[in-house]
């Protein structure tokens, strides 16, 4: 009986297995993928401790502008730098309150000289000059009479518009931009090595940018490992305009979003396997969603993954081709996806399927065991 129940175990591993390769086979087979913008991913090589120092601020954008130009060559219609690789502030104030009282308000803000800083000229003289739509990583100051927010956004900047919107990062990384908690209890800074005013706020919208017919989303650094995030963000992206002007995309297209873009700061993990393992991780939304994904990392590793999580092509340089911890720019088209996800429609009802179904096992395992010792005590 035992070699019997053995065969039929491995038999029934052997088919769950054969069913899994089967249905990715058949999820792969004959799925073209339409070629789409031709988008150009920057990667600098910044170390966490450089990029907090004012005085180096100039030579990190001088940097990044030679990479751009780099990339202009090949005529891209997107241009994505990575997270807060421009570090100069965006500064943003209402329009119906006086400069001069929100000076008064925050007072150990230099206002004066962040709003002398021509950042909004500065990102669309960019622009112009690349001939390509632009979404730069970046610092946002939103300065009201009450104090003032700091954020980590992605602006996005047109030739002819300037900036034409920002998303802020919602889902933020704990320690590292917020310490838990502390607004209940302000006690807990104590314990912690932060100064106080340390980390940012958290953004409450989901943005998607659009340019010449095509719709993407940004995320950034950590963000494209939070599988439910990146769901949502998907799922809920706004219907397409049919009214759109492009001549390169269809505008009766269905799919809400056609690529998602990942803006990141890996230089504080120094070329180690972090980046392998944030780019695998980065892989696995595209599968998940069936969406394919632009990343512009610093250090690396900057990549286009399509919607099967294949990574087609990563950021190299061109002398040792390394692919971290080195200046590149990778310019290529992002390969749409026709399909839907089942998890974009479905949700988490399977995790939390075979969850139930692991507790259930569980309490049948220990019931099993506690109801003879009870048997055996009665008797």
């Amino acid at each position: 009986f035992r070699g019997e129940g053995s065969t039929r175990r491995v038999i029934l591993c052997l088919a769950i297995f054969g069913a899994t390769l089967g249905y990715g086979y058949a999820r792969r087979h004959g799925i073209e993928f339409a070629a789409g913008p031709r988008v150009a991913a920057i990667q600098g090589n910044v170390t966490s401790e450089v990029k907090h120092d004012p005085e180096d601020w100039q030579d990190i954008y001088r940097r990044h502008e030679r990479l751009t130009g780099m990339a202009v060559l090949e005529q891209p219609d997107l241009i994505v730098w990575p997270e807060t690789m421009f570090r100069w502030p965006l500064l943003e104030m209402p329009d119906d309150v006086p400069f001069e009282e929100l000076r008064e308000a925050n007072p150990h803000l230099p206002l004066r000289d962040l709003h002398d800083l021509p950042v909004r000229k500065k990102l669309q003289t960019l622009s112009q000059m690349s001939n390509a739509a632009m979404v730069i990583g970046l610092e946002t100051l939103d300065v009201r009479r009450n104090g003032f927010r700091s954020f980590n956004s992605a602006a996005f900047v047109q030739p002819e518009r300037g900036i034409v919107g920002r998303y802020d990062k919602r889902h933020r990384v704990i320690f590292g931009e917020y310490i838990p908690l502390a607004d209940l209890l302000p006690g807990l800074r104590k314990f912690t090595p932060y100064a106080d005013g340390m980390g940012i706020a958290a953004g409450v919208e989901k943005t998607v940018f659009e340019h010449r017919g095509f719709r993407f989303a940004p995320i950034i650094c950590f963000e494209d490992t939070v599988p439910h995030l990146v769901r949502d963000l998907v799922q809920t992206a706004s219907p397409r305009n049919n009214d759109s002007r492009s001549t390169i995309h269809d505008p009766q297209s269905t799919k809400p979003l056609d690529f998602l873009l990942n803006l990141t700061n890996d230089g504080w993990f120094h070329g180690s396997s972090e980046l392998d393992q944030h780019l695998i991780t980065a892989a696995f939304r595209c599968v998940e969603t069936r969406t394919p994904m632009v990343r512009a990392v610093n250090t690396g590793i900057s990549a286009i993954i399509d919607g099967d999580g294949v990574i087609r092509r990563r950021a190299v340089e061109p002398r040792t081709g390394r692919s971290k911890q080195v200046e590149a720019v990778l310019v290529d088209t992002v390969p749409l996806d026709p399909r839907r996800s089942f998890y974009v429609t479905g949700g988490d009802w399977f995790a939390g399927l075979c969850l139930t179904a692991c507790g259930c096992f569980c309490l049948i395992v220990l019931t099993g065991r506690w109801l003879p010792r009870r048997q055996s005590v009665g008797s």
